[in-house]
């Protein structure tokens, strides 16, 4: 995982710091803001909010399920016998907890690799 230079200078954006941390990309979270505005939203109504085409949205969804932040539920359709999936975004608690647990695991990882570089060097450069 590539950390953008954007959070190592402390200028970092929502979508910088989740692009980082979980991989999604700008779309991802533009499709995760728009489920702000409905309690829950079909595949084709996010499409719309968005501008982005079924296809586009539903990777992301399938990416932002993934990551813990969105889940999809399944309701029956009246009178055609067909279903159809609702996204919805998890508790703000759930989305803060999954945040704060994959950031803490990402300083510990650094903080191994500093760990071992600097055993590297030193195993390298100084003896």
């Amino acid at each position: 995982m590539e950390m953008p230079t954007s959070l190592l200078d402390r200028s970092a954006s929502c979508s910088d710091f989740l692009s980082c941390l979980f991989a999604l990309n700008a779309t991802d979270v533009s499709v995760l803001f728009s489920l702000s505005s409905a309690k829950k939203a079909t595949l084709d109504s996010i499409a719309e909010i968005t501008g982005r085409d079924r296809t586009t949205v539903f990777r992301s969804l399938e990416r932002l399920i993934s990551a813990g932040f969105v889940t999809k539920t399944s309701s029956v359709v009246d009178g055609g016998g067909g279903t159809r999936n609702l996204y919805s975004v998890v508790s703000e608690e759930t989305l803060m907890e999954t945040i704060r647990s994959r950031a803490r695991a990402a300083v510990d990882n650094i903080l191994e690799a500093e760990k071992r570089a600097e055993e590297e060097l030193r195993r390298h450069l100084y003896q």
